[in-house]
């Protein structure tokens, strides 16, 4: 409410009837409820009539608290907070810019006292726009403008709600017009974009159709402007064309223009309710349509003098507006600097303890796993000490056991062979004679394994130079088996191979592991049969010799461990728990492998695979 020079009493009258008329109005909309949409009707028309006569700004402003006390009613924010905004604007077209700046800042207290949607900002922008436009800063006005539409197109990126496209239509639109006269390039591009949205919102063709006669019009493309012009005025005589005026006067002088009526154009352009700066434009444009460059510069100097002196007041009634707010909230300024500032200081050791905790946490934590790690290598280190004096112990106690049984041997049948007072047949001789020699056999091949166990295993001495004929190889081995096995158990020969079939690798290597195999098979079959294969693979890149039997077989709890040096499943039995672990090493040399088979369950099964070159 906006009254000068009145007393105090005048003021208290004119509020008290105001409240009265609007209470009133209120009343006969509530309680006529058929007669609502033409009274809102009604009050809309008259309301945009108002807001277009800078001179009636009492009749206008009762008229916005109608319309705010009725959207408030039905709960309509986005049409309370237009209205509002369109009282910014409505002071700036009055050219109380002091004023209309003012209204603007109570515009977003007020938004921020309610807690409302950010999206109701973009209507500050938007009547900001119009501050500047009304003040013929077009570059201020587009700023704002496009600040709004920002925010707008930002806040909803699933698509502009329908309550916010009358906003958005309005801000292309105004795009669209202050980019009129210099750029209407880009008047085209915010022009179209209002295009997309005139289905859903007719009362913007109107505004487009002008827009775009106009842009031709400052474009020189007279023929597009004419049939242009031509469909707006067929538009406005059209049912439904709104009701309100927009750019019919500029049209009128554009069309003068166009027919080469100069003189009047200009005429009409004094007449029409410009800003200056506009008004200059628009005459540039004439003057270099007539030819006339001398007028062309006088204008151009014109505009910059009144530009300048247009910032100018700007500047000085932004400067006094702000030097009364900043007045009145120089100690809330004050005191809430203080509190920022205890506040930052609170946060700053909150951040500091926090960064003290996590340091010793992380430091904790990490001395806690990089001790948890020196025990576990120490407890590995540990079992591997204790084992390793558990295998010097087995090892101990198996050579000792295993050299002390052929000595015994040997040193009795040594005894009796060399007494002079035994009588022994010849038989009897020669029987001890072998029983002596297959003993020292065994004491030779305990000591072969342990300086193998003790030289280790290398590829230098299992080098593949060897040209092996499998089967000839393989029947050798077999004659060996039927001298050790003295028909005891029945032993089996199988080959898929053809004859003259001969592998590359080192024969040696290859006998120990078989031989090896072979033999634990005679040891642990009492009765049955010992079967050993021959074949090779589908590719024809490996052979793989198999030996398997029918005797007691290995447990299933030993039969991963029966490849560990040293490891024997019956203690009892000869052997230093040596042969099958060097057996796998070899194999592993020669490029092949040594695996027992857990699927069979009738003795014992191993399969010996090697490349065949």
């Amino acid at each position: 409410m906006y009254i000068c020079n009145k007393n105090k009493l005048h003021i208290n009258i004119y509020i008290m009837l105001r409240y009265i008329f609007i209470l009133s109005v209120s009343l006969f909309i509530t309680t006529v409820a058929p007669a609502k949409e033409l009274s809102d009707s009604a009050i809309i028309n008259r309301y945009n009539r108002l807001f277009n006569t800078p001179d009636s700004a009492t009749a206008f402003y009762d008229l916005s608290a109608l319309r705010q006390e009725i959207a408030k009613r039905d709960g309509d924010m986005d049409r309370y907070y237009s209205i509002l905004a369109n009282e910014v604007i409505f002071e700036a077209s009055r050219s109380q810019f002091a004023n209309s700046v003012e209204k603007a800042n109570a515009l977003i207290e007020e938004i921020k006292e309610n807690n409302s949607k950010e999206e109701y900002y973009n209507y500050v922008y938007k009547a900001l726009g119009s501050i500047f436009e009304q003040r013929g800063n077009s570059q201020m006005a587009k700023h704002y403008y496009e600040e709004a539409l920002c925010h707008l197109t930002s806040d909803n990126k699933g698509g502009i709600p329908e309550n916010f496209q009358s906003l958005l239509c309005n801000l292309y639109a105004s795009l669209a017009r202050v980019s009129l006269t210099l750029e209407p390039d880009t008047a085209w591009k915010w022009n179209e974009h209002l295009k997309g949205y005139l289905k859903d919102n007719p009362r913007y063709i109107k505004p487009y159709l002008s827009h775009k006669a106009q842009i031709y019009f400052y474009k020189g493309e007279w023929d597009k402007f004419l049939k242009t012009e031509q469909e707006y005025n067929k538009f406005i005589k059209s049912p439904k064309a709104p009701h309100f005026i927009y750019g019919e006067d500029k049209l009128a002088l554009m069309m003068n223009v166009v027919t080469g009526n100069h003189e009047v154009a200009l005429r009409q352009l004094d007449s029409l309710t410009l800003h200056n700066v506009t008004k200059l434009d628009v005459a540039m444009r004439i003057h270099e349509i007539m030819g006339r460059q001398d007028l062309m510069r006088e204008d151009a100097y014109k505009r910059i003098h009144i530009q300048d002196s247009l910032n100018n007041e700007v500047i000085h009634e932004n400067l006094n507006a702000l030097n009364v707010t900043m007045g009145m909230n120089k100690l809330q300024v004050e005191t809430a600097r203080k509190q920022e500032l205890w506040m930052a200081v609170i946060i700053g050791l909150m951040v500091i303890a926090f960064a003290l905790l996590v340091w010793r946490y992380i430091t904790r934590h990490n001395y806690l796993k990089r001790i948890k790690k020196q025990n576990e290598q120490l407890e590995l280190a540990l079992d591997r000490a204790q084992e390793s004096d558990r295998m010097k112990t087995t090892f101990i106690k198996h050579i000792s056991h295993e050299m002390r049984t052929p000595m015994n041997i040997i040193s009795g049948f040594v005894q009796i062979v060399i007494n002079p007072d035994y009588e022994m047949s010849e038989e009897e001789r020669q029987r001890a004679l072998k029983a002596i020699d297959e003993n020292i056999v065994a004491l030779a091949n305990i000591v072969n394994n342990l300086l193998e166990v003790s030289l280790g295993n290398s590829k230098e001495r299992y080098t593949k130079d060897d040209n092996i004929d499998v089967n000839k190889f393989c029947q050798y081995i077999m004659d060996v088996a039927y001298e050790k096995n003295h028909d005891r158990l029945q032993l089996n020969f199988e080959s898929s191979l053809p004859e003259g079939f001969t592998i590359q690798s080192n024969k040696s290597g290859i006998e120990h592991i078989i031989r090896q195999v072979y033999g634990n098979s005679l040891k642990f079959t009492d009765k049955g049969y010992i079967t050993f294969s021959v074949e090779r693979d589908a590719e024809g890149k490996n052979v793989s010799f198999i030996i398997k039997d029918s005797g007691i077989g290995i447990p299933k709890e030993f039969q991963d461990k029966v490849f560990e040096q040293f490891f024997k499943v019956d203690n009892f039995k000869q052997g230093l728990g040596i042969g099958l672990p060097m057996s796998r090493k070899i194999a592993t040399l020669l490029g092949g492998s040594l695996i027992l088979d857990k699927n069979y369950h009738d003795g014992t099964r191993m399969v010996f695979t090697i490349p065949v070159k």
